[in-house]
């Protein structure tokens, strides 16, 4: 039986080949690419690019791939902040604040490009998801279809009196950047048709249901300080009375203001009357469209771990800023309902407690979501113990923490390596719960170097981190031949993936394959020596290294999911390269041919570099080889992240005839 309902009358639909006919007033709703059409304006278009470029997006994900789609259109247009909004799964942060999840049903209204539909795919049985731009719930369709994800349900609608869907039918709904625009597409006063929008979605609601709103709040730090509301783009619209804001968007924008946005208070009480009379109110930082922390604003424990009290200005700023957080904080994370609300967080934590923790009293202190890790963090914690919970967003994600848990399990009982000694967060558990997959670590003290340290402090910790990876090369180390066989194999292993990767991006590579080719005949041509292999980290760099105290004491290396057996110096390169860029502002190829120029002329800069070789047994005429294979392998790193065509140029080829004359000068001495 269809699950569609008519959008006018609500009435049953049959479906009659490539159309939904309404049994009660006789409409037909067609179904055009798959996706059922029950919107009354079927030419309507919103999106972050234009119609046509959607389009162009569309026609490439049906040849090659929704992803590489994505990726065309990064390169072509030069930046890469389409793909992030709309590959991000990290959108869908908010998700572990819900309920239901495993045997629950969900619909997401609004759903764009399907982020954060995929995500919640992930989560519940079942998943309804509905735009009102036909183009961007087929972009949905084709997305979750190639993810294999064959519980959505994708369709088209958004401006007819009813949601497409019989009464109590979903566990949860999503509106995130929705409520604010229902005015724009309705007649009457705004708020009433907002109300009336959520009585609508009350009455989809099963009893015991809830639904998320992610929004703005009217009196925001940024409307306070008269940032440019992404509404209207006009200063302090949203701060005036109606009225008057209404007088002031017609002079300026010559039509109304209508996306009304609210204060906490004025949420709860239009919540209120739409039938959800309990509310529990998330601050979303930076905001619900890109989060990086949520705060519960009824808990001091969580508001309390969202500043740093490091120094004294910044106790007394918090001073003025805690007790205020719940008010002005830029953006709501919503959670609504008609009774006593239990998040999934809150049950995992019990679960964690009881199953691991031998009944330890915790509070949940931070909900993280760092950068683009899709990964969201929860921190737990008590007067004694602190502990770390990931939560993987996306499959890709789920796959790396296992491999990093499996990576952690080769280096202790396959190499002996001392966990303790190399300041590695021992798992404690990798487990499942609802069929959400989580990673449980102790809390590392301090904290990383890229938040902690300002540059003169991290050149300070520069021979402690080279004793640390002298120590973890010695450790692992296996003799595996001459290093001309060692070096030669190991850029013949990055580069031929390194050469693919490049081909299907689109780039043209004949001179990369020539270049990489050369490389690795110049590197079999090495004097003999004793080559190895030993374990790397794979992305030593400022933000998986932690530190504490005025002294910077290092006190953790975190996210081993990269490491593998290779050559020795990738991971000192790597942390060098990084600085520089940081310090210097360079392009990563930049600093790769400055670092490789300096090694060569045996510049005082490179001291740190030849103290680790001598440490290490490494002779010192064949360490510029290295920064060979540390270029070879980056490109390839940065290829697989998904990098803009200017990173990946910038990476590749700014170094690329550099290296392939060098390579030619070279061998000829040979």
């Amino acid at each position: 039986m269809s699950p569609y309902r008519c959008p006018e009358c609500l009435s049953t639909l049959t479906n009659i080949a490539e159309y939904f006919r309404c049994n009660q007033c006789a409409k037909d709703y067609p179904i055009i690419s798959g996706v059922p059409v029950f919107s009354r304006n079927r030419d309507f278009y919103y999106g972050e690019v234009s119609k046509k470029s959607m389009r162009e997006i569309l026609a490439r994900a049906s040849l090659s791939g929704w992803r590489r789609a994505l990726f065309e259109h990064a390169d072509s247009s030069g930046t890469t902040y389409f793909y992030d909004y709309a590959a991000s799964e990290s959108r869908a942060g908010f998700k572990f604040l819900l309920d239901h999840f495993q045997n629950g049903s969900v619909l997401d209204y609004g759903c764009g490009m399907g982020a954060i539909t995929a995500s919640l795919a992930r989560n519940f049985a079942t998943v309804f998801a509905t735009d009102l731009t036909i183009e961007r719930v087929q972009f949905t369709r084709a997305r979750v279809a190639e993810e294999k994800l064959r519980n959505v349900t994708v369709f088209c609608s958004g401006d007819t009196p009813h949601i497409p869907l019989a009464d109590n039918t979903v566990n949860v709904i999503v509106i995130n950047g929705v409520l604010e625009w229902i005015p724009e597409f309705s007649l009457g006063e705004p708020r009433s048709a907002q109300l009336k929008f959520l009585k609508e979605l009350r009455r989809v609601l099963i009893d015991g249901g809830l639904l998320f709103v992610g929004i703005e709040n009217r009196f925001g730090y940024g409307n306070l300080l008269g940032q440019k509301e992404g509404h209207t783009g006009l200063r302090f619209s949203a701060l005036l009375p109606r009225k008057v804001a209404t007088i002031y968007s017609r002079l300026v924008r010559g039509k109304p203001y209508r996306t009304y946005t609210y204060s906490r208070f004025g949420y709860r009480s239009l919540l209120k009357a739409a039938g959800f009379p309990v509310a529990d109110f998330w601050g979303l930082i930076q905001n619900y469209r890109k989060m990086e922390k949520a705060v519960r604003l009824s808990d001091k424990t969580s508001i309390r771990g969202l500043f740093s009290n490091r120094t004294v200005a910044k106790r007394v700023r918090n001073i003025v800023l805690r007790p205020s957080m719940p008010y002005i904080v830029g953006s709501f994370g919503i959670v609504a309902g008609r009774s006593h609300i239990e998040s999934y967080v809150t049950k995992l934590k019990k679960y964690i407690v009881a199953t691991y923790l031998k009944g330890e009293e915790l509070e949940i202190s931070q909900y993280l979501i760092p950068g683009t890790t899709a990964t969201v963090q929860v921190h737990l914690s008590n007067s004694k113990n602190k502990y770390l919970v990931k939560l993987p967003l996306s499959q890709s994600m789920e796959n790396l923490l296992s491999a990093a848990v499996n990576n952690i399990e080769h280096l202790e009982t396959s190499r002996g390596v001392s966990l303790k000694s190399f300041l590695i967060p021992r798992p404690i558990a990798w487990d499942k719960y609802q069929g959400q997959t989580f990673l449980l670590e102790p809390t590392i003290a301090g904290q990383t170097l890229d938040k902690l340290a300002d540059a003169p402090d991290v050149k300070r910790m520069f021979p402690r981190l080279c004793e640390y990876l002298v120590l973890l090369c010695n450790q692992t180390r296996e003799p595996r031949g001459t290093w001309g066989e060692v070096l030669a194999g190991c850029a013949k292993r990055y580069g031929e993936a390194l050469i693919e990767q490049f081909g299907d991006r689109g780039f043209p590579h004949i001179q990369l394959e020539q270049t990489i080719r050369a490389i690795i005949e110049y590197l079999k041509k090495l004097p003999d020596g004793n080559g190895f292999h030993c374990c790397i980290h794979g992305d030593f760099w400022h933000g998986n290294i932690m530190a504490a105290g005025k002294e910077l004491r290092l006190t953790g290396v975190l996210d081993w999911d990269k490491s593998e057996e290779s050559v020795p110096f990738l991971d000192l390169l790597h942390f060098l390269v990084v600085h520089q860029e940081i310090v210097g502002g360079m392009t990563r190829g930049h600093s790769v041919v400055a670092m490789h120029m300096a090694l060569c002329l045996e510049s005082p800069d490179t001291e740190l570099i030849r103290t680790y070789a001598k440490q290490i047994g490494v002779p010192n005429k064949i360490i510029p080889t290295f920064v060979l294979i540390y270029w070879i392998r980056q490109c390839l790193v940065i290829i697989r992240l998904n990098g803009s065509r200017s990173a990946v140029e910038n990476a590749v080829c700014e170094p690329l005839r550099y290296f392939h004359d060098f390579v030619g000068r070279v061998s000829m001495n040979l």
